[in-house]
This record gives structure tokens, C-alpha cells and sequence, in this order.
């Protein structure tokens, strides 16, 4: 199985620690790892540690422009999901440096289930309709294994917006993924608060004690107490993603999208809808991932391989330059 993690410039440090810890629960020689870095995000001391004890590590930069939760989140997952289509061609675990590891074995345990369960996805399940927040849509952990067809089993993952907001992936897609995925207790997403914020979904004051029994993968401990190295800091976040005590705004996973749909089978126009994300995310792409993405589907036979114009143009002037000589002998 393929462990896929995202970081940004705020999670260098907690990420250098999660990178140190890992190393030390492995090693994982049956298994690879991508690190995707942000806007030039370093790999110093993250991509060493890794590669003692990973079979390979792949470092995809993730160059997109845009800043702040969810946008820059949603495109770093999206550059992990072309690269399990298109490379890999395996499932992948997708992490975050707050995702925490938490014995050895974690991997082994969590590739095992997602083998035997014979689900496209698997996760925690995050039931928000029947809680107090207003509108709360029900949806798989952002941190979960992903099956390698995401065009096909998942495209709503590919453009998250309803023309005016962007919303967090796992959310958006929730109606591609939950009737396809999993529950499992070996990742715990613990989005519920303490004190009197039950339903603030990330924490920065995480205790051992939340833990639940079975769970290998625990998701978010901001300032990384389960890492177990008594570095605990002051937590981090992407610019604009929802912390403990901050207002919610429109574009966080607690605030419902219109265009989801809960318990009905995909109609004919949802269905082009999905086709429509998809070949708009294509479009946002730089040239050099565009030639990448139409050589993946050729080579799978999506698509057909278009004739070379230029070479047809050749045949033309060969065939005159043949016809003006015979011409002039005669």
C-alpha cells in the first residue's frame, strides 16, 4: 500500500517529527510513501528519515497558486489522487502530519482490512447529520484509503466547488464515496471538541485518553502529544482552516454544500455534472501535467491517440513535389 502525505510551510516541523516517529514504528519495506510539499516546502530531515524505512519514497511538489483551507488542501489531495491514476496505479493511504500514527504495524493492519473488506474506500465515519451542527453532511474521514480509479469511483473529488464556494473533498464527494466505503475503528477522525466546544471537529489540547481501543491511525492532533516525544508545540493550520475556538466560515466542511444529495441513486444530469468536474480540473492544469494526464489514458485505452497533423502535411508536399516533376519531364 502507497501512505500519501500533504504538508504546508505551518507544518514543517510538526511534519519533521512525524517523519521521525514513523521511522521509528517501522519499517515498512513492503510499503511506499508519497510526501507532497507544498509551494516549495523543504524535505530536509522528512525525506531521509522516510527513506530508511520506506521501500521508496516519492516526493511530488505541489506547485498550485492557491492558499488557505480548503482550496490548497483539496488541490495537494487532487495531485496525490492523479499521481495513484496515472503512476502508482495502487490504493493509498492519505495523511496529514497530524494524522498520528500510533504502534507498529499500523500499516500492515490498516492494508490488511482494506483487503479483505473489498471496498473502494475505507475510513471513519463522520456522522454530522444527526449532531447540532446546523445542515451537517455525513462523510468519510479526510484521512483514508483510496482505491487508484478516483476519475471513476469518485469524481466529484476532482472540482469541489458549486461556482461560488469550494468545500473540503471529503465532504464534497460524499455522495460518490460513503454508499462505496468501509467503516473501520482503526482510524479514528476525532472531530468533536471538549469543554464546552462538543462540536469543534479539530483539537489542539489532545490527550492520550481520547484514543479508542483498536484505533492505529489517530486524526487531528495539532500539536502532535501522541508522537510521543515530548515536543508538543502550539498546534498548526492552513491559512483559513477552522482551529479550536475560531469562527466557522462558509467554505469549512461543517457548512452544508446544496449540491449534495443524500440517499438517492445518480441521475443522468448528476452523472454529467461528475464528467464536468473532472474535465474542469483538467483544464486548471499546466501543460506539462496535461500531456502526462492524455498519455495515462491512452495507454489505458480511454482515449484514442490522435493522428499527427504535422505529419500528414509532409505526405501532402511530398506528393506535389512528385507531381510538379513529372509535370516538368513531360
Amino acid at each position: 500500500m502507497i501512505v500519501a502525505i500533504a504538508y504546508h510551510d505551518g507544518d514543517v516541523e510538526l511534519m519533521k517529527r512525524w517523519a521521525k516517529r514513523v521511522k521509528q514504528l517501522g519499517p515498512y519495506m513492503n510499503h511506499e510513501i508519497v510526501i507532497a510539499p507544498i509551494r516549495g516546502v523543504t524535505t530536509e530531515d522528512i525525506e531521509m528519515p522516510l527513506s530508511n524505512c520506506f521501500r521508496k519514497v516519492h516526493v511530488l511538489p505541489c506547485t498550485h497558486s492557491e492558499r488557505g483551507w480548503p482550496v490548497s488542501c483539496n488541490r495537494a489531495f487532487q495531485a496525490i489522487a492523479w499521481h495513484a491514476i496515472l503512476n502508482t496505479r495502487q490504493p493509498f493511504l492519505f495523511m496529514e502530519p497530524d494524522a498520528i500514527p500510533l504502534c507498529e504495524g499500523w500499516i500492515d493492519k490498516i492494508e490488511a482490512e482494506y483487503r479483505q473488506c473489498q471496498r473502494p474506500f475505507m475510513g471513519d465515519f463522520v456522522e454530522l447529520s444527526k449532531s447540532e451542527i446546523p445542515g451537517g453532511i455525513d462523510h468519510m474521514s479526510g484521512i483514508a484509503v483510496y482505491d487508484c480509479n478516483l476519475s471513476i469511483t469518485a469524481p466529484r473529488l476532482f472540482n469541489c466547488s458549486n461556482g461560488v464556494d469550494e468545500y473540503a473533498w471529503d465532504v464534497w464527494a460524499a455522495s460518490d464515496i460513503v454508499p462505496k466505503m468501509h467503516k473501520t475503528k482503526l482510524i479514528q477522525h476525532d472531530w468533536r471538541g471538549t469543554g464546552d466546544k462538543p462540536h469543534q471537529w479539530r483539537k489542539n489540547n489532545v490527550d492520550p485518553s481520547f484514543v479508542n481501543d483498536g484505533a492505529v491511525v489517530y486524526h487531528p492532533d495539532k500539536r502532535g502529544v501522541l508522537l510521543n516525544d515530548g515536543l508538543a508545540g502550539e498546534g498548526t493550520r492552513a491559512e483559513g482552516e477552522p482551529s479550536t475556538g475560531a469562527p466557522v466560515s462558509d467554505s469549512s466542511f461543517e457548512h452544508p454544500s446544496p449540491a449534495l444529495t443524500k440517499g438517492t441513486e445518480e441521475s443522468e444530469e448528476q452523472a454529467l455534472q461528475n464528467a464536468l468536474n473532472v474535465v474542469s480540473f483538467y483544464h486548471k492544469l499546466d501543460a506539462k501535467f496535461k500531456r502526462k494526464v492524455t498519455k495515462g489514458l491512452i495507454e489505458r485505452g480511454l482515449i484514442a491517440k490522435t493522428k499527427s497533423s504535422k505529419q500528414s502535411r509532409k505526405k501532402v508536399r511530398r506528393s506535389v513535389g512528385v507531381d510538379q516533376g513529372a509535370g516538368i519531364s513531360n
